[in-house]
């Protein structure tokens, strides 16, 4: 965070002086909540462990159908638990990778190649249609956010697409000289009301409170598809498409070297 100058007269130096104090208040906090975001999921792990391993001696001496069902659903809530820990985790580390070279992970991705094989892995069941219209688009950039921005606007949009998800990857140029990559993820579900675009990126937000984690998600993958696309300097938005439903869109500047090889 930028410091006024100490070197100032009175009472301009009063003022420069609160705002550095204040400054180095509100630093101090962020990397207070950093470092606590990302100790709690680390420590949690152990006492994970530790019931995982309970239950899995319980298990071997449960016969009652009762007994196994109720071990069924703590092994459940265990995988809840950890799956939540892992996402706060990463999230904090998007928070938290400020000032890092960005050219250091950087690698060229054919993008239609990439997201086909994404698609697979996070279609697996094929209970919705998955469609991929990209030709031939090529980005330098670093895979892990591409990653963690893709995946979890497709689980979204399986999630609550009635039977089809879109994917788009288009070119656009924005003036003579820059370009944008623009990825849509969009699906026939019920749609977001513009009220809500917003609040859909914050974390833990549920627009329908009666959602649980099965049918609503734990509410941190819109928060990290968001936080990835910030990393890769771009633009995440919601939109409410005309034939219903939602639409995200996630436009990456020609700054991460994009190209079309047509």
């Amino acid at each position: 965070m930028v410091r006024a100058s100490p070197k100032l007269s009175e009472p301009v130096k009063a003022l420069a002086t609160s705002f550095n104090q204040m400054a180095e208040s509100i630093t101090e906090t962020v990397k207070e909540n950093q470092i606590f975001a990302q100790a709690v999921p680390h420590e949690m792990r152990t006492p994970l462990s530790r019931i995982q391993l309970a239950t899995g001696l319980l298990r071997k001496s449960s016969t009652e159908p009762q007994q196994v069902a109720l071990l069924d659903n703590i092994d459940t809530y265990i995988d809840d638990i950890d799956e939540l820990t892992k996402q706060v985790l990463t999230f904090s580390k998007l928070n938290a990778a400020i000032g890092e070279d960005k050219s250091i992970s950087k690698q060229v991705i054919k993008l239609e190649a990439y997201l086909d094989e994404r698609i697979i892995q996070l279609n697996q069941d094929k209970t919705k249609n998955v469609i991929l219209y990209c030709h031939q688009q090529e980005l330098e950039c670093d895979p892990a956010y591409l990653r963690l921005m893709f995946d979890n606007l497709v689980k979204n949009a399986i999630r609550y697409a009635k039977s089809t998800v879109i994917i788009c990857v288009e070119i656009k140029e924005v003036n003579q000289a820059d370009t944008q990559l623009i990825i849509t993820v969009a699906d026939d579900g019920p749609g977001i009301a513009k009220e809500d675009f917003d609040t859909i990126f914050i974390p833990f937000s549920r627009l329908d409170k009666s959602q649980n984690q099965q049918t609503g998600g734990l509410g941190l993958g819109l928060a990290i598809a968001k936080a990835a696309t910030k990393r890769m300097s771009g633009e995440l938005s919601v939109s409410r498409p005309p034939d219903g439903g939602a639409s995200f869109s996630c436009r990456i500047p020609s700054g991460y070297s994009l190209k079309s090889n047509s």
